[in-house]
Order: structure tokens, then sequence, then C-alpha cells
């Protein structure tokens, strides 16, 4: 049973933490501040920047492992004993911006769908939605 147990115990390891509840929250948390800060390069460098095809496919590759990774995360963190229910709250709106942004992004609506939007906002003011409208086309 000694080789089975050197097994476990790894050189430069650590022994799990004392509290493995504050250990979960500070890695849903860290995981939420990268969430942040690829939503905001993706903000400044792919919906208001101009980027390349190559630029555009790298992203939808990252989003799609940042989604991925987003709703592994969650899951464990969506389970009602999650010892933290604010940073598993904060992670369901990060997966919530994520899907969002894959959406906007990489399905865009079609200009019927638009149309048809603008139409049940605007109701009264043909005039206003066409302006919308051919702004949003420009």
């Amino acid at each position: 049973m000694a080789i089975g147990n050197a097994a476990l115990v790894q050189p430069g390891t650590k022994d799990l933490p004392e509290n493995p509840e504050s250990l979960a929250k500070d890695f849903v948390e860290r995981w939420c501040a990268t969430c942040t800060n690829f939503l905001r390069r993706e903000r400044e460098h792919i919906l208001k920047g101009e980027p390349s095809s190559k630029e555009r496919e790298e992203h939808r590759q990252l989003l799609k492992s940042v989604l991925r990774l987003t709703r592994v995360i969650h899951s464990i963190a969506a389970d009602p004993d999650f010892p933290n229910r604010a940073a598993a709250e904060l992670l369901e709106m990060k997966l919530w911006q994520l899907n969002e942004s894959w959406k906007t992004i990489y399905e865009p609506i079609s200009e019927q769908e638009a149309k048809k939007v603008l139409d049940e906002v605007f109701p009264s003011s043909p005039s206003l939605r066409r302006r919308i409208h051919s702004s949003v086309r420009e």
C-alpha cells in the first residue's frame, strides 16, 4: 500500500486546504474575473475594432472554449449545496454574458427579425423605424 500512497503524494503538491469552501469560492471568483477580462478585450478588439478574419476565428475558438469551461464550472456551482451562493450567482451572470456575446457576434438576427422588433418597439413611428433600420444596416 505504500506505493499507492506514494503516488498520491507528489513532490511540490500541497495538501487539501483546511477550508475547501473558501477554495471553491476563490476559484469561481477568479474564473469570473477571467471572463470579465475576456469580455472587455472582446469589446475593444472585436466589437469596437476591425478584426481580421484570423482574429475573428481565433476569438470564435477562444469564446467556445471559455463558454465550455464556464458551463462545466457552473454545473458545480449550481449545486444547491455549493458553499457560496453569491459566487455561484456571479458565475451564472458571466455565463449569461458569454452566451449573449456568442449570439450577438456569431448568431445575429436577420433583417426580417430586426424589422419585426423595430415594428413592435416603435409601432406608431414609421419614420423613426426607417431611420433606425437604415442606420443598423450601415
